[in-house]
């Protein structure tokens, strides 16, 4: 009777943690609340959140994690994320992600580098096939003078010129040949050639972060004056295709599944984030988690002008 009892009960813990990772996840995202300076964390952790088959890894590999890292201490948290409808204050996880990035315990940080720290400090703790799940290959080379070139991204960082208006304009600018000395093996002399760049690999999620800093050297004051792009940019919310910076590849269709924005300057402000798992949207603003309608993620998406602006974008592919 005893071993009948421990085998139901140990099968109703079994089904409890199926359901836990493969059912309809939760009614709304868990809230993280805000400390000093932590809401660039709260706002990547949303973010990594969406990425539903990074988590689902994590969540089912029961690989002894290094002690005390930042990874172990995400995934320590990780279930009680994923059942949401809670306020969760990881003031461990913050200790090792400001550790993590080298800064002052309470700086403000930028949510799309702690999003890309803290995966490559999980991908350190698992194998490759996890990495596969947000790493782009890039090539580049010079043709006819240099062998070609290969490069694993988590991340592209696109910087936001005076100019762009859409996602698509800083793409197309990260892609452009950028000219380069190489030496003529003929003369001996040294010419300018265009470095080709393009994409050789597209993973299942796609982590597009803008970089909106910039300086200017002032011949006045012979200083560098800080510049900061603050024009709107629209994105596609679904049908984004990287295929003309590939080479004659189908990397297929991406949607997007988690925004973060940014208000202030480039050395304060705030962080929220725009979650989507499912179908509904969600605002993350810390621990104030709520639903929004579709009309106003397509008014974001639209390059409406707002105090917020965008800084990260994850997409997801979608099934062929």
């Amino acid at each position: 009777m005893k071993n009948s009892f421990k085998v139901f009960f140990g099968l109703l813990v079994c089904v409890g943690v199926i359901h836990l990772y493969s059912a309809t996840p939760y009614l709304r995202p868990a809230g993280f609340k805000r400390g000093n300076n932590t809401c660039f964390m709260n706002a990547g952790l949303q973010a990594l959140t969406a990425m539903d088959e990074v988590t689902s890894v994590i969540a089912h590999n029961k690989k002894r994690l290094t002690s005390e890292s930042l990874a172990a201490s995400y995934r320590a948290m990780l279930p009680r994320i994923l059942r949401g409808t809670t306020v969760l204050n990881p003031t461990k996880l913050y200790a090792k992600g400001w550790m993590q990035l080298h800064m002052k315990p309470g700086t403000q940080g930028d949510a799309g580098e702690f999003l890309t720290s803290l995966l490559n400090c999980l991908e350190k703790e698992y194998d490759d096939d996890f990495a596969e799940l947000y790493t782009l290959t890039l090539e580049s080379s010079i043709p006819d003078y240099t062998p070609v070139r290969t490069e694993n991204v988590t991340c592209l960082t696109l910087s936001v010129n005076q100019g762009d208006r859409r996602l698509s304009d800083c793409l197309t600018q990260y892609f452009t040949p950028e000219r380069e000395k190489v030496r003529d093996t003929k003369t001996g002399i040294l010419i300018d050639r265009p470095r080709e760049k393009y994409l050789e690999k597209t993973p299942p999620y796609l982590i597009l972060s803008l970089n909106r800093n910039s300086y200017r050297y002032n011949p006045h004051t012979k200083r560098l004056n800080y510049i900061r792009r603050s024009n709107a940019l629209s994105f596609p919310l679904t049908g984004l295709s990287m295929n003309e910076f590939g080479t004659n590849k189908d990397f297929g269709s991406y949607n997007l599944v988690a925004l973060v924005m940014h208000t202030g300057s480039g050395v304060s402000g705030h962080y929220t984030a725009y979650t989507q798992r499912d179908s509904p949207w969600y605002y993350c603003d810390d621990s104030s988690i709520s639903p929004v309608s579709q009309t106003k993620v397509v008014t974001l998406s639209q390059g409406a002008s707002t105090k917020s602006l965008p800084t990260t974008f994850v997409y997801k592919r979608t099934a062929n």
